[in-house]
């Protein structure tokens, strides 16, 4: 018996370590919004790490525009 199945022992491993790649890109930032929200967020949900994601925050700001790939 084949302990992989159908697709044999290592199809697993090399799904679980495939990663679909996004690219989120900003235009603008709302005056008012919350800066804090935007760098918890990042941090949280795009596992970005703090400081990272304080400076994606500055250039939204800075410039209008910034684009991640998590």
């Amino acid at each position: 018996m084949n302990s992989g199945g159908k697709f044999g022992k290592n199809t697993m491993l090399n799904n679980h370590r495939s990663r679909i790649m996004y690219s989120i890109r900003f235009n603008g930032w709302k005056p008012g919004a919350e800066k804090l929200s935007l760098i918890k967020l990042l941090n949280e949900r795009c596992s970005i790490p703090l400081i990272e994601a304080k400076e994606i925050k500055d250039r939204i700001v800075e410039f209008n525009d910034a684009t991640i790939e998590v």
